[in-house]
């Protein structure tokens, strides 16, 4: 078991909370969860950096900033638990 994570949705582009909810991964998910988080970071940064819409790129670095807080909530989880 790793970690707490707000449950999010899309509503108009933007990511709104909308409840705080216990996601219950063993260690191949909290890796593979970390490894999409990670990868999908990297294409953002390429993304924002051929963007030239400055609303585009504001969304896209929005984006990109709740996914590295999750990615630190992932890392600050698995640490947090002995054997990890």
């Amino acid at each position: 078991m790793i970690g707490s994570f707000t449950k999010c949705c899309m509503i108009n582009e933007s990511i709104k909370e909308t409840a705080m909810e216990t996601i219950n991964l063993t260690d191949a998910e909290a890796t593979e969860l970390e490894m999409v988080l990670k990868t999908c970071l990297s294409d953002l940064h390429t993304e924002i950096s051929h963007t030239d819409d400055r609303d585009f790129k504001a969304r896209l670095k929005q984006q990109q900033e709740t996914l590295q807080v999750v990615l630190l909530k992932l890392s600050a989880a698995e640490q947090a638990i002995p054997g990890i």
